[in-house]
């Protein structure tokens, strides 16, 4: 039963977690049958003993081992909550990783406490229309708070008023973006293409989304 907590850690200590932790329990598992198996009554105990006395045939053990506690409580996962999760599998998080369109390979994503992925400068978004019609509208994204460039924005002036080459600031555009999910967005309309700046992220209008995947 995983549940999205309250102060997620990267995907890369979850991927650390996930790898090590598994790897510790097969590990213990394997060791505990070694040591179990001269105990074992009659000739079992005997064959099974000059049986993991080869360090081939242990390192074949553990490995076994390590796979299937780690395919067992996979499969139990949904099943069981969070706490015991943590201690079997070492965290109740999933590690989420997200494709590179132009260059297709997979990349770690390190998710906001939000849980949202922040855009990218270039990145298509839905736009959902402020004038609360529910009218929606692919658009890019044209700016984030990453990409912002001080010098560029300084130019434009702290105020309306302020221009760059020989442009008036657009109405709307803010010095500095107020976090990682608000963006300036080029729309692509019916009617045609225009800007909004300062877009949030979320489901009402005025706002933006991740395009559902299908």
């Amino acid at each position: 039963m995983t549940t999205t907590p309250a102060h997620p850690i990267s995907d890369r200590a979850v991927s650390w977690l996930r790898t090590v932790v598994p790897v510790l329990w097969g590990s213990v598992v394997a060791a505990i049958l070694r040591a179990a198996t001269p105990h074992l009554p009659g000739n079992l105990g005997t064959a099974l003993a000059s049986w993991l006395s080869s360090e081939t045939t242990l390192a074949l053990v553990t490995a076994a081992a390590i796979a299937a506690w780690y395919a067992l409580w996979r499969w139990a996962e949904p099943r069981i909550p969070d706490w015991l999760t943590r201690l079997v599998l070492g965290s109740a998080q999933t590690p989420v990783y997200v494709r590179d369109a132009e260059i297709g390979i997979l990349e770690e994503y390190v998710p906001p406490t939000s849980g949202t992925p922040p855009p990218s400068v270039g990145r298509v978004v839905r736009y959902a229309s402020r004038t609360g019609d529910g009218v929606t509208a692919p658009a890019i994204v044209l700016r984030t708070r990453a990409a912002t460039v001080p010098g560029v924005i300084d130019r434009w002036g702290p105020g309306p008023d302020g221009t760059l080459s020989g442009t008036g600031r657009p109405t709307g555009l803010v010095d500095k973006l107020p976090d990682d999910l608000t963006v300036d967005l080029l729309v692509h309309g019916l009617g045609g293409d225009y800007r909004e700046y300062a877009v949030p992220h979320g489901d009402g209008p005025g706002t933006w989304s991740w395009p559902p995947r299908t």
